[in-house]
């Protein structure tokens, strides 16, 4: 019995880990409400770093990304940063440049970089991708 239960609670735990959802912070202002507001969207990205794939939704519109994963950081205070290339990219047929300006970031994006802000905000998770000529797409969890 103990066994059984200590397994289910594993499997629990280790699911948890699998897949995260991050919404887009939208702006340059990084506080408690913009944080909120960021959740209650429907811009979102799940993201499995194990299998290196994402998909989500901007505005409605979906897309889906796998990725190679070149390098990994260690640590475990300040985060953890993510070498990957593109592998794949498919997203929905759109004329919408925002869209389209957002997927092209995803799609240039190499550094991912996970982390949590304990100080300035324990409750929060970040994950920020850069790359190429974009700026830096910043996305946040609640803890």
């Amino acid at each position: 019995m103990k066994f059984t239960f200590l397994l289910v609670l594993f499997s629990l735990n280790f699911s948890a880990f699998g897949q995260e959802k991050y919404f887009l912070i939208e702006g340059n202002e990084l506080n408690e409400a913009t944080y909120q507001k960021a959740i209650m969207s429907n811009n979102f990205l799940e993201i499995d770093i194990e299998k290196a794939e994402l998909n989500g939704k901007l505005n409605n519109k979906s897309f889906k990304a796998f990725y190679d994963v070149l390098s990994t950081s260690i640590g475990f205070v300040k985060g953890f940063k993510y070498r990957l290339t593109l592998g794949y990219l498919q997203r929905d047929v759109v004329n919408e440049q925002r869209f389209i300006n957002y997927t092209q970031a995803l799609a240039e994006g190499q550094g991912f970089y996970f982390y949590p802000d304990v100080l300035a905000s324990p409750s929060w998770h970040f994950l920020e991708i850069s790359g190429g000529d974009n700026e830096t797409l910043r996305f946040v969890r609640k803890h």
